[in-house]
């Protein structure tokens, strides 16, 4: 949401009034306590369980988790403006443009699979 609005702010031009700003500056305050809460409950579970030490690996993991999380946020968002950029001054049938979001995600899927190749999908296993 916040990668969204900030990407249509730039790029459509439109005019964000308070209450826009408001609702994402709310939405990212959210976001952020969530987010402190469960690294919070997660530091306590591991203290308490002997056996549940976390390892560097575990946080390098993580981190990784939150790159590729932050990424595929910005992509979607990149998707949503374009589609109202390119779709802006046209009245189009509902149908037809949800089939255009087929489109843009098929192609979105075929330009990232030569990264997902790379990528190790089971990283802590043997």
């Amino acid at each position: 949401m916040i990668f969204t609005g900030s990407l249509s702010k730039i790029f459509t031009k439109k005019k964000f009034f308070i209450h826009h700003t408001l609702g994402m500056a709310i939405i990212a305050i959210g976001l952020l306590t969530v987010s402190i809460i469960a690294a919070e409950y997660k530091q306590k579970d591991s203290i308490e369980a002997e056996e549940l030490k976390p390892s560097e690996n575990d946080n390098t993991s993580q981190v990784w988790y939150m790159i590729i999380l932050i990424f595929a946020e910005f992509l979607l968002a990149s998707q949503f403006v374009s589609e109202a950029v390119f779709f802006e001054g046209y009245s189009l049938d509902p149908l037809y443009v949800i089939g255009m979001d087929g489109v843009f995600c098929m192609m979105y899927i075929t330009l990232s699979i030569p990264f997902f190749i790379h990528v190790e999908l089971c990283a802590g296993s043997d």
